[in-house]
């Protein structure tokens, strides 16, 4: 029921640690729609967790959970979402996400001669616009058609589209995807992959 961290402890020290009442925090997830079958909720503040759900009203709850300020990042099918909430030591804390839809990526991946590559990993990843990547993967990717096209939903905003090419990666970077909106990036080359 109580839980304290003490951070940057030097050999020898003297702490104090303080115990915080662990609390739980409910959610529940809002959509125009009904909520979607399952989602993945994702918390970042003093307690980190991650964990999927399956409900069909759309609440998720973490027990144990620390006091402090936290975002709650919800992805699904239909939809993503975060919000912002704060925890008080010893009382439930209650949050609702609204999702926006999803954007899509669509396309068709292509050899250099022009003739299409099918069964290629697809994904898209986040563009922070400062040359870094992260790739954060559950789950096998999607992979193009026979015919080289595919289609992806993924978080609107600034982001990326990789082709997992061995050795190399094929990467657009700088998309800006739009809630509820297609977009096609047309025809992309990619490396051929060694036989």
């Amino acid at each position: 029921k109580l839980r304290g961290q003490a951070m940057a402890v030097v050999p020898d020290a003297q702490i104090t640690i303080q115990a915080l009442a662990l609390t739980e925090l409910r959610g529940t997830v809002k959509t125009p729609d009904k909520p979607p079958a399952w989602f993945t909720v994702e918390l970042d503040g003093p307690t980190k967790e991650q964990r999927n759900f399956a409900s069909g009203d759309g609440a998720f709850s973490f027990a144990r959970v620390d006091p402090g300020v936290y975002k709650v990042s919800l992805t699904s099918p239909a939809g993503n979402g975060e919000a912002t909430v704060r925890v008080v030591a010893g009382q439930p804390a209650t949050i609702e996400v609204i999702l926006a839809p999803n954007a899509i990526v669509v396309g068709k991946l292509v050899d250099a001669a022009g003739k299409p590559t099918g069964g290629l990993p697809v994904a898209v990843i986040p563009d922070a616009g400062d040359g870094h990547m992260r790739i954060s993967l559950s789950g096998p990717p999607l992979t193009s058609g026979p015919d080289g096209t595919f289609r992806i939903e993924a978080k609107a905003g600034k982001s990326g589209l990789l082709v997992m090419t061995p050795p190399v990666p094929t990467t657009r970077m700088g998309l800006v995807l739009e809630a509820g909106k297609t977009l096609d990036v047309g025809a992309i080359t990619v490396t051929a992959p060694p036989p």
